[in-house]
Order: structure tokens, then C-alpha cells, then sequence
């Protein structure tokens, strides 16, 4: 494969070139992503320091689109250099997160998060990004502090959970604070559990996003809320947390998670159903679907995505 070039006088044709790339250079460049012997046993222990990440020979020339004088490249660099998924781009990156193009700091943080996704926590780079990402939460568009709170859930950092529940409280943006509360989930720090309650009770954020976080993080509070949620047919309130309902195994839900699927007609909860081992639950997802049963796996959104079974 050619190196990548992007030196075109024309910010379309430079455009152009990085986009190209993004679409078709990183599927044919294998070792742009982190690799197992990157990750496998090099967890932050005394058993030595992270090894420092490279970057494949191809993917210098998106670290310096990085600099381009079009927004537009510098925005559609950053993207390329998530999706490569390689944590050398985390240091380029923290630089982009100042970029006075608010789309080209919204694709910044998103590419943050992706890139350092799989890294070590000892990681150069990732305090940095989380501190950055923090920081970010500030800024005075909505998108960006968005998918600033996209970076965060990807990270999982329990140091972003004070962040993350101001957010979830203040942001003035529904959308950012329903992610805040899917970011608190994440993080397995249960600290978040009573921001998560406050905003479940007050109505501040998406209580779909707000139970899945909840039963995310589990514990007798959280258990006790959503129980009680569940028992008064608050659907609306605990819909989300089908799936840690579904898993619990307990006999005496049934009844009300069959009832909880027909009152929502959601297919977040049937498909919830599939991974019980109830076998009454796994036949009403499967029934919910029809002939074409299908099998889900939770997405970053917080929501379900479908895919045929086999």
C-alpha cells in the first residue's frame, strides 16, 4: 500500500485523499489497530511498564492531515485515526481537542475514546485523555461535550464519575445528560448509583438510559429501586434494565417482566428475555420477534441493535 499523502493544494482533493484512506486503508492495514501482544498481560502491575504504542507506517500521514489548514481535513483525520483504533493517536489527538472548528473537536474527542478503547491502563496518554475529556464537558457546544461523554463511556474511568453525575444533573441538554447517565454505567463504580437514582426520580435524563446504567452497576441500591420500579409497573421508568431483571432468574418476576413486554411492545426487553434462562422469558423474546428471531448486544448508545441468529 501507498503511504498515505496529503499534500494537494486543494482542501477538496486533501479531503478527499483522507476520507479515501479512512474507507479503505485502514481495512487493508491490519496492524493499525492494537494488537493482542500489545494488550494481553501488560495490565499496569509491578510486573513492568506498558510497552509504548506505534504507529503503522501509514498512519503518520493522518497525524499530520491533523494539521491541515481545512477543518474539514483536521476533522476527517481525526475520524480515520479513531477508527484505526491504535493508541500512538491518543497524543495527537489531545492536541486536537483545542481545534477552534467545533466539528473537528467533536470527531477529536469521539477518536479519543475509540483509539485508547482497548489500551492498558498504563497507557501514555490515557490520564491525559480523561483529564482532557473531563475538561471538554465545559465547552459550549452541546456536540462536543456530547461526544466528549462518548469518549468517557469508552474509557470507563471511575475518576470521571464526579464529571460525568454533574453532567447528568446540570447539562443543559437532554441528550448529553441521558449519555451522561449510560457513561455512569460504564465506569462499574458505584458511586454513581445515587446521581443515577436523583435523576431517575427527577426526571432530568432518559430513564431508559438511567435504569440500563443502574443495572449496570448493580448493588442493593440500585437493585431496590429498580425492583420497586418494576413491582408498581413504572415501565416507563425501568424499562431499561430488562436485561439485569432477565438475568436475575427469579421466579416470582416472571409474571411482571411478561406483562412489562406486553404493556412496552419495546424490543429492548425481549431481546433481554433471550439471554435469561427462563425458558418462559427466552420463548416471549423469540415470539416478540416473530419468524425472524434475533439475538442483540448492547450498543454505546445505551440502546439495542439487532442482528440475525443463526
Amino acid at each position: 500500500m501507498q503511504r498515505l499523502t496529503v499534500v494537494d493544494g486543494r482542501s477538496f482533493f486533501r479531503s478527499f485523499a483522507v476520507l479515501a484512506f479512512a474507507t479503505f486503508g485502514l481495512a487493508a492495514c491490519g496492524d493499525a489497530r492494537v494488537t493482542p501482544t500489545q494488550t494481553a498481560g501488560h495490565q499496569a502491575s509491578s510486573d513492568g511498564p506498558v510497552p509504548t504504542p506505534t504507529l503503522p507506517k501509514d498512519v503518520p500521514g493522518l497525524v499530520a492531515a491533523l494539521s491541515d489548514p481545512s477543518s474539514e481535513v483536521r476533522r476527517l483525520a481525526a475520524e480515520a485515526l479513531g477508527k484505526a483504533g491504535n493508541p500512538a493517536a491518543a497524543l495527537p489527538l489531545l492536541k486536537e481537542l483545542d481545534d477552534k472548528d467545533v466539528y473537528a473537536r467533536k470527531a477529536a474527542a469521539e477518536a479519543l475514546g475509540l483509539a485508547l478503547e482497548k489500551a492498558p491502563a498504563g497507557t501514555p496518554g490515557r490520564t491525559e485523555a480523561v483529564d482532557a475529556l473531563i475538561r471538554l464537558l465545559g465547552d459550549p457546544d452541546y456536540g462536543v461535550r456530547y461526544n466528549s461523554v462518548e469518549g468517557l463511556s469508552r474509557l470507563r474511568s471511575q475518576r470521571a464519575v464526579p464529571a460525568l453525575a454533574a453532567a447528568l444533573e446540570k447539562d443543559t441538554d437532554e441528550n448529553v445528560r441521558g449519555h451522561a447517565a449510560w457513561a455512569l454505567g460504564q465506569t462499574g463504580d458505584r458511586a454513581a448509583v445515587e446521581p443515577l437514582i436523583a435523576a431517575l426520580r427527577n426526571g432530568r435524563a432518559d430513564p431508559w438510559k438511567v435504569s440500563y446504567a443502574l443495572g449496570e452497576l448493580g448493588g442493593p441500591e440500585a437493585t431496590d429501586v429498580l425492583m420497586t420500579g418494576l413491582r408498581k409497573k413504572k415501565y416507563e421508568m425501568v424499562s431499561g434494565a430488562a436485561e439485569f431483571f432477565a438475568k436475575r432468574n427469579d421466579p416470582e418476576l416472571q409474571t411482571l417482566l411478561l406483562e412489562m413486554l406486553r404493556k412496552t411492545n419495546d424490543g429492548a426487553v425481549a431481546d433481554a428475555f433471550l439471554l435469561s434462562t427462563d425458558p418462559a422469558l427466552v420463548a416471549a423474546g423469540r415470539a416478540f420477534w416473530g419468524e425472524n428471531r434475533r439475538t442483540t448486544t448492547m450498543d454505546e448508545q445505551g440502546r439495542v441493535t439487532r442482528e440475525q441468529a443463526k
